[in-house]
């Protein structure tokens, strides 16, 4: 090893921080760069102004164990860097006081350049001053041994280490270095399921440390797993995951490994990267009845979608409109984020298209329809006999509604009942006229509509002369906001559930009182001549009727 010729290097190093101007000698801390190519004495890194320390050196070839001092501190990295940090992240690998254990550097040979951050307390060590490309991209080089592969941000990443001993050994300490910004650690249950108690550390940044002693000698004679871990691919470009053995010994005292120096033949890695490209995964539906007919989609989701903060499901509805639900906005159940689209009445056997479009997921386009969940339960009607007449009478609103307005009535809703089930009795909804009490100075009710979309809703409308002087308006006692439509004015009540279609609802106008529910609609559409809106209006009383017993 040229140890003059690094000493040599060392001594004009220090004539040239001789020379440095004095601001910076009095205000920088000394740090020294201490190991084993300068025999523990310790080597003065240069200062600049801005907090960083660097020194240039010339290595030969071999296993280096080193530590930086600042002061009467002695800064320590548990792992192993080969040849240059760039291997593992351009930033650098963080050093701790807390750390003891000296850092290991395995050198091919050549100059060396060590730069330390003493705000991050980061180290960069780099090989002839050549610096990787950051490449950003949605794609991953994942170096590892001699091998290569290449990830999609968003997969998960298996690294795998495998050994082969000739002889049983007593104990082993191993590293594991990564990049923490291109690659998170996840799943970390049981990594050496073929150590006894083996002790694995991960508190250190970047660093994945197994130890693990038993006397009575591990038997690796035949190939086994040794450990694995599980990442998921962050960000694109380049890195590696670069494997150490730091300490192997035999039952009977070989030595295999030290400090990462092969010792002695018996004892075989082999290193191997499984890649899983994550999905997101629809496990359960179920269908909302109440102020609305919505299909609700419980979905699984990937690490990658988990990740993204942008993640969402997009809706593609059966009137070719798309809704769009956040991750972070849907409701967790179970294990489960719950995303909820509504259709109209007239859409029960259209499918609703969704698809989970996040960073990294790759998950297919589903599909639902409300026809699909209403035959899951028909076709138990023992398990689900308390909510088939609920069933039975909502695929009837839907066939009514779908007839009434022309849409898809080659397949209905209620195709699949029996003939008996699919009769609409004939119903009288007089007791449900609307009334109209009280007098308002220059208002005057307009007329009344019934929305039969996802949700059940009223739309009552009112004459006002004097726009300037407008009247108080009131939804059962609570102060509404009339909307101008230019001849008249609009008061819309929503999400009335499907057992309230018979509620009163009672719209104040100044001293104007209108008493009118969804059934106050079907009063006047029973007494009119259109057959279809009849038998919507039939219909939807069934519905209720049969929400209220549910």
């Amino acid at each position: 090893m040229k140890f003059n010729r690094v000493l040599s290097f060392v001594f004009v190093l220090i004539l040239i921080c001789s020379s440095l101007p004095a601001v910076y000698a009095q205000e920088a801390e000394e740090v020294l760069l201490t190991g084993t190519f300068n025999n523990w004495q310790g080597t003065v890194m240069s200062a600049d102004d801005k907090g960083s320390y660097s020194l240039e050196t010339y290595l030969e070839a071999g296993n280096y164990q080193f530590k930086l001092k600042v002061g009467d501190t002695a800064f320590g990295y548990p792992g192993t860097i080969k040849d240059t940090t760039e291997r593992v992240s351009s930033k650098g690998v963080e050093l701790s006081s807390e750390t003891n254990a000296n850092a290991t550097f395995i050198a091919t040979g050549g100059n060396y350049s060590f730069s330390f951050n003493r705000e991050t307390n980061r180290l960069r060590v780099i090989r002839n001053n050549e610096v990787s490309e950051e490449v950003q991209s949605d794609t991953l080089k994942v170096n590892f041994a001699d091998k290569e592969v290449y990830a999609r941000v968003g997969d998960k990443l298996s690294y795998s280490v495998y050994l082969t001993a000739d002889k049983a050994f007593e104990d082993i300490q191993s590293v594991l270095s990564f990049d923490d910004e291109k690659l998170s650690l996840v799943d970390v249950n049981n990594p050496c399921p073929n150590l006894i108690e083996a002790v694995v550390g991960i508190e250190h940044t970047g660093i994945a440390a197994v130890n693990a002693t038993d006397f009575s000698g591990f038997d690796f004679t035949e190939e086994k797993l040794l450990l694995t871990f599980d990442f998921l691919v962050l960000k694109g470009g380049e890195t590696s995951l670069e494997f150490t053995v730091q300490e192997m010994t035999a039952t009977d005292g070989t030595s295999y490994f030290t400090y990462s120096n092969k010792l002695a033949v018996g004892a075989d890695l082999r290193e191997d990267i499984t890649l899983t490209t994550p999905q997101s995964e629809v496990k359960g539906y179920n269908i909302s009845l109440k102020d609305n007919i919505a299909v609700s989609f419980h979905i699984k989701l990937s690490d990658a979608a988990l990740a993204d903060e942008n993640a969402r499901v997009v809706f593609t509805l059966p009137n070719g409109n798309t809704k769009t639900v956040y991750v972070k906005n849907a409701e967790e159940k179970d294990g489960r984020h719950v995303f909820t689209c509504e259709v109209a009445a007239k859409e029960m056997t259209a499918d609703i298209k969704g698809k989970i479009v996040a960073k990294g997921d790759t998950s297919e386009v589903f599909c639902y329809s409300v026809k699909e969940y209403a035959d899951t339960l028909l076709s138990d009607t023992v398990k689900y006999e308390k909510e088939i007449p609920l069933v039975k009478a909502m695929l009837n609103y839907g066939a009514s509604a779908q007839l009434y307005f022309n849409y898809k009535t080659d397949d209905l809703a209620n195709k699949d009942l029996d003939k008996a089930d699919q009769v609409l009795a004939d119903v009288d909804l007089n007791q449900y006229s609307y009334t109209l009490q009280g007098e308002e100075a220059g208002v005057s009710y307009y007329g009344s509509k019934l929305s039969l979309k996802s949700e059940t809703a009223i739309k009552h409308y009112f004459i006002v002369e004097d726009k300037e002087n407008i009247p108080e308006f009131k939804v059962n006692g609570k102060v509404v906001k009339a909307i101008d439509k230019g001849e008249y004015f609009e008061v819309k009540v929503e999400g009335i559930l499907a057992q309230n279609l018979d509620s009163d609802c009672i719209v104040e106008v100044g001293n104007l009182t209108l008493n009118y529910n969804a059934l106050s609609y079907g009063d006047l559409a029973l007494k009119g001549s259109n057959t279809n809106l009849q038998n919507v209006v039939k219909a939807l009383y069934a519905y209720n009727q049969a929400a209220k017993e549910y």
